[in-house]
């Protein structure tokens, strides 16, 4: 059953708890009072933006960051605070919403986090407050990223092979003599048209039949094959 919000108020300690546990969160907190000062700073929020949550205390959440925040989530918080109004802003949409970094050893080193941002009218305390949930899709980006590079490459791989096999056909079809490919079971997958001619059949007829009936020793052609 969910705590009520008469229990909070009766309890302080599980309001203390509640609190502690928003700020070891493994993502971004935020929570803004009416007027759009912080009210709530969770750790993960102080590390991957450099602000320390004693700075950011009581602070509209525009002079937070050195640089200006997006116009797009400034107006989706005013929704929330004035029209009640839930909002998702993902990163596909709005890149890099705040200017949050990953530090590795120096700042130097730091990389930047890709993240997604949900933005929802809360009720507490006889007022109006917008809660921010931001989550690190970094992981999620660099897994997109590296699929698309291999789907490329392998799409690029088998655009080379086909072209090598328009290339090794052409050229099987240009020569006087007899020629066929054959897969490993044995199969013919391709004949010139002078092997046909020769077999006394269509180029279309050899393809997918045993190449063994192209011989007069069909036993001695198995033999050569599975050499």
């Amino acid at each position: 059953m969910a705590t009520t919000r008469s229990e909070l108020h009766d309890q302080p300690q599980i309001a203390d708890l509640f609190g502690a546990a928003l700020g070891r969160s493994e993502h971004g907190v935020i929570i803004l009072d009416r007027d759009g000062c912080v009210a709530f700073w969770n750790n993960w929020i102080a590390e991957t933006s450099g602000v320390p949550v004693q700075a950011a205390m009581q602070r509209d959440l525009a002079d937070v960051f050195d640089e200006p925040l997006p116009q797009r989530l400034l107006s989706a918080i005013g929704q929330a605070l004035r029209g009640r109004q839930a909002a998702t802003l993902s990163r596909t949409l709005n890149p890099r919403l705040f200017p949050l970094k990953r530090h590795v050893g120096t700042s130097a080193n730091a990389e930047t986090i890709d993240h997604q941002v949900t933005i929802k009218p809360i009720d507490a305390r006889g007022g109006r407050f917008c809660l921010i949930e931001i989550v690190d899709v970094t992981n999620a980006i660099h897994r997109e990223n590296f699929l698309k590079k291999k789907t490329g490459e392998l799409r690029a791989l088998a655009e080379h092979l086909e072209s090598n096999e328009r290339e090794l056909r052409n050229l099987l079809d240009s020569c006087p003599t007899g020629a066929a490919i054959v897969d490993e079971a044995g199969m013919v997958t391709f004949a010139n048209q002078a092997l046909a001619d020769i077999a006394l059949a269509d180029d279309s007829d050899l393809v997918g039949k045993p190449a063994s009936t192209l011989f007069v020793e069909p036993a001695d052609f198995r033999t050569r094959i599975a050499q």
